[in-house]
């Protein structure tokens, strides 16, 4: 093959195009398995329960726990980090709740609803691989036979929420206090 200075030239060319042709290719593939993965967007394992303690002074000692797993790549921020415990109480008549609560079972009574973060923290945060547990310790009336905890938090900038919840059986501690003859 004889190679003038035009066909070099154009064969010079050629290579040019089809390597800014594959960068854009590889970009486009970059930023389309980046997308597709939402490498970006939080995951968070959230669980919550709920540890009955003892009774003392004829209340109950429970210890509220959320746990937070951060399995994403980019630490987490977490404003508005709440929980509330609803209960049904030993002569509650079972009861269904709307669509708005998808029919189940309604829990009808408010017994406490508590931030996890004090009042002073404009938010807490995971970073990435960390798993977290936080606690609250509280004392309920003793006439409370189901128990439903319920924990929420908000992301920073309103960019959307997540909740868990459990359902628990309050335990018998035996004769109150002061009648263990």
């Amino acid at each position: 093959m004889n190679w003038t200075a035009e066909s070099l030239r154009i064969t010079i060319q050629a290579g040019q195009l089809l390597t800014t042709a594959f960068a854009v290719a590889a970009a486009i593939w970059a930023f389309r398995k980046w997308r597709m993965k939402e490498e970006l967007v939080p995951r968070i394992h959230f669980e919550i329960d709920i540890i009955f303690v003892g009774m003392k002074d004829g209340k109950l000692i429970s210890e509220i726990v959320a746990t937070m797993e951060n399995r994403g790549i980019v630490p987490i921020k977490i404003k508005r980090f709440f929980f509330v415990i609803r209960s049904l109480k030993k002569e509650d008549s079972l009861e269904f709740g709307g669509d708005e609560i998808r029919n189940q079972l309604f829990f009808k009574n408010k017994v406490i609803e508590q931030s996890f973060i004090p009042k002073s923290w404009d938010y807490t945060f995971i970073y990435p691989g960390v798993r977290t547990e936080y606690n609250h310790v509280a004392a309920f009336e003793n006439d409370l036979d189901f128990v439903r905890v319920e924990g929420h938090f908000d992301y920073p900038n309103d960019v959307g929420s997540h909740h868990a919840a459990r359902v628990r059986k309050v335990p018998s501690f035996g004769a109150p206090e002061g009648n263990s003859r």
